[in-house]
């Protein structure tokens, strides 16, 4: 270790990643600063590499401004829409989720699924449970926290989406998928049960 950089994780050289490291570590302005053009015109002149550094800042900061043109340049969520604010959040999910047409575009959907807001406006839901339609379901591999946070993201859906769900779950899923996605139907048909017991 040197002046409190860490060593690189394999496959990367010491360069490349002592750069991302500044540049994670440092104000993004600096960035704009330096390159003398806007935030989209700088990040598209950036190498693969420090575009990472520049995510992972992005997220660190907060920084809807840059996440807005990270995400323009990159035509694709990136993962950072939960930087942006609701009503902007949400019109991008929109579409995003309605451009989600099959098993191409699972990073697409990873991301789009993540950044639901909690709870999640019904059109919305719904929207998002079509989308894991449209994915062939051994085709369906997405992370476990991806549907713990779909789970979350539905806990006001109507009914009507939580069938939908059901059809999901019956089909041929892959089991790192049919459990975790079961296991968030259930628990959102108790609570369902349960809110209709109260009525």
């Amino acid at each position: 270790m040197r002046d409190g950089l860490t060593p690189p994780p394999r496959g990367t050289s010491r360069h490349d990643w002592w750069l991302a490291t500044l540049v994670t570590g440092a104000p993004l302005t600096v960035l704009t600063r330096g390159s003398g053009v806007d935030e989209a015109a700088t990040y598209q002149r950036l190498p693969d590499p420090l575009r990472d550094a520049v995510r992972r800042a992005v997220l660190l900061r907060r920084d809807a401004v840059w996440a807005r043109a990270v995400i323009a340049v990159e035509g694709r969520p990136s993962g950072l829409l939960s930087v942006l604010p609701l009503e902007e959040r949400t019109q991008h999910l929109g579409s995003g989720l309605a451009r989600c047409r099959g098993a191409g575009d699972l990073r697409d959907l990873r991301d789009l699924l993540a950044a639901l807001p909690v709870p999640a406006d019904p059109g919305l839901g719904r929207e998002a449970v079509e989308a894991l339609h449209r994915v062939p379901p051994p085709r369906l591999v997405l992370p476990t926290e991806v549907f713990h946070h779909l789970r979350d993201a539905l806990v006001d859906a109507p009914p009507a989406t939580l069938d939908r769900l059901t059809d999901l779950v019956r089909t041929d899923l892959p089991e790192t998928t049919g459990r975790p996605l079961s296991t968030a139907l259930q628990l959102l048909s108790f609570r369902r049960t349960i809110s209709e017991a109260l009525r």
